[in-house]
């Protein structure tokens, strides 16, 4: 008899179990499905927006969204259109005339302590949005960018200012370092400022 009960306690204690097992894998199934559907307010006020919801929320709330592009519109400048959501095509092209004229006018880059924070201050742009622009629709990261400008004024200044040291132009350029001045310069114009400036005093044949 007591074996008979102990086998009916243990069978139901099984029962139990598989039960349990059946409610909590139905709860997961159904809290999923509301996770999945939930507006993205709701899983804001609840804590559970994952990583890249709250990226997309972000891209969505604070840019507006990318446009059609149109291929059949002629612009003066080509600019790179980013190939996902960023900034809208209109956009885009606003902003990078508008640090373009400014690093073209104002020469920001001479300042060897120049940031991407005080260059958006100065143009009154989000910093989020400047960082899209130079890196989505203009081509370059802010560092690269602004040394190219700077490489361009190194150049101008060897050609038409050959008797100041090579290392006093770095400086003057924007550069804080002369090793950084010639690993910069190297990078962009495949050899050294001196033997750019070499090359500049070899008389060319007619």
């Amino acid at each position: 008899m007591f074996s008979k009960v102990h086998f009916s306690t243990t069978k139901i204690q099984g029962y139990l179990q598989v039960w349990n097992t059946a409610i909590r894998t139905l709860a997961n199934v159904g809290a999923y499905i509301w996770y999945r559907d939930k507006p993205i307010q709701a899983k804001q006020a609840s804590g559970i927006l994952s990583i890249t919801e709250a990226h997309e929320d972000f891209s969505r709330n604070s840019i507006p969204e990318m446009q059609p592009d149109d291929s059949s519109a002629t612009t003066d400048k080509t600019y790179k259109i980013p190939s996902r959501f960023v900034l809208a095509e209109n956009l885009c092209r606003n902003y990078s005339e508008r640090i373009e004229t400014y690093f073209e006018q104002k020469k920001p880059y001479l300042d060897p302590e120049l940031t991407m924070q005080k260059v958006a201050a100065e143009l009154n742009m989000p910093l989020h949005h400047l960082s899209m622009v130079l890196n989505e629709c203009i081509g370059y990261s802010f560092t690269d960018y602004v040394n190219r400008y700077r490489i361009e004024e190194v150049k101008r200044k060897l050609t038409e200012m050959q008797y100041l040291k090579i290392e006093s132009i770095g400086y003057e350029a924007g550069f804080n370092s002369k090793a950084t001045f010639n690993r910069v310069f190297k990078k962009h114009c495949r050899q050294s400022p001196s033997e750019y400036q070499k090359a500049l005093r070899i008389p060319v044949s007619t």
